[in-house]
């Protein structure tokens, strides 16, 4: 893969970038299934092929611009389940997905601006486009 700009990984709402970004990450999660008995010496051997438990994670750094996130991390717990998020990637890759908001905080350094961060996890499934 071709080496990439930081500042083209973008996260969207319904097409629309989610405000005041500097950072954004994600990552891809997964555990698999320990099926080691007395058999196996003391080492640990998993179920081939099977991963339970697996989960995007989305996460986001940035100057707090218009408190669309704290409203949502502060209103009704129903409020934490947003769809049609997206992940885009400079090659034209995209990551589309229901997420639940499950962290969010900001911070006010005396020489910088307001910031705050989050993070996002996927609810079911996702689709790579």
């Amino acid at each position: 893969m071709a080496k990439q700009a930081g500042r083209n990984l973008k996260l969207k709402k319904n097409a629309v970038l989610i405000a005041g970004l500097r950072t954004t990450g994600w990552s891809a999660n997964g555990a698999p299934i320990d099926v080691s008995d007395q058999d196996d010496a003391g080492l640990i051997k998993y179920l081939a092929g099977v991963l339970t438990d697996r989960q995007l994670e989305f996460t986001g750094e940035g100057y707090e611009e218009d408190g669309i996130m704290r409203a949502i991390s502060l209103g009704t717990e129903a409020a934490h389940f947003l769809d049609d998020i997206t992940l885009e990637f400079e090659d034209g890759t995209a990551i589309s997905a229901d997420v639940v908001l499950t962290a969010y905080s900001e911070t006010g350094e005396m020489k910088d601006g307001q910031t705050f961060s989050f993070t996002l996890v996927t609810n079911g499934a996702w689709v790579v486009a």
